[in-house]
């Protein structure tokens, strides 16, 4: 860990428990254990603990930076006598629940609706989108109820079993899609273009276009006829469905 003298940045910031910080954050003990893979229950023990383990308070710091849509960094204020310094400690490991490691072994396939001028955009900004508007701003992740409430609010014509397939794309664009993933857009041509994730999400109310609001910034890379991807990828590419994540084997390596 890394060693900051006295007088570093943030010496004179307010003191916050890990309850104060979720509190300030407009987040819930549930929303935030859904973000991380744990109870309610667990939540608040760990705010009520007089000792919490520095990987436990480390992956609530990482839950609640994924639910405001912030990076995150952590420091302890320590004091050994007159020696005064803080202390950085990482974010917990890639592979604990509630975190992601991201990166060039993970591929999503999302459609843009089978529509020429939506495809051209995209490629022209350098962006990916999702869906229409129905839900508002999602910066803040809200939880997985309230983003079902808000769907089956704007859509009471579909069912309870289209509704739940509606939250998992949202969830896996806004939540599980990261920097460095890469990502299969079907053209109309019978193409597909490939891309890599450069940026987090981004809610932009002023464009006309709803279907440009909920964005990210990409990098696109190459466009290939569908016929030249292996067999088990072009199927995910065919496939219906507006957002899911490529389970092939060795994807990634496979497209580069």
């Amino acid at each position: 860990m890394k060693h900051i003298p006295n007088g570093g940045q943030g010496a004179d910031l307010p003191f916050r428990t890990l309850r104060q910080l979720r509190e300030q954050l407009s987040a819930s003990q549930s929303e935030l254990a859904e973000m991380i893979g744990t109870t309610q229950g667990a939540v608040l023990k760990t705010e009520q603990a007089p000792d919490p383990r520095l990987s436990t308070v480390a992956r609530h710091l990482a839950g609640l930076g994924r639910l405001s849509g912030k990076p995150v960094s952590a420091r302890l204020v320590v004091s050994i006598g007159d020696l005064k310094a803080q202390v950085a400690f990482p974010e917990p490991p890639a592979d604990q629940p509630g975190t992601k490691a991201g990166g060039a072994d993970v591929v999503w396939r999302l459609r843009a609706w089978d529509d020429p001028r939506l495809e051209h955009i995209w490629q022209r900004d350098d962006v990916i989108s999702m869906s229409a508007d129905e839900i508002g701003d999602l910066t803040f992740w809200p939880g997985e109820e309230t983003v079902a409430r808000r769907l089956s609010q704007a859509l009471p014509q579909r069912s309870k079993q289209a509704i739940g397939t509606f939250l998992r794309y949202w969830r896996d664009f806004r939540l599980e899609m990261a920097r460095g993933d890469l990502v299969l857009v079907p053209l109309t041509a019978r193409q597909v273009a490939v891309a890599r994730v450069t940026g987090d999400y981004l809610y932009d109310a002023s464009q006309s276009d709803e279907r440009l609001r909920h964005r990210r910034t990409v990098e696109w890379l190459r466009t290939l006829d569908r016929s030249e991807l292996d067999e088990d990828i072009r199927r995910v590419v065919n496939a219906p469905g507006t957002v899911c994540r490529v389970s092939a084997k060795a994807a990634a390596d496979r497209l580069r």
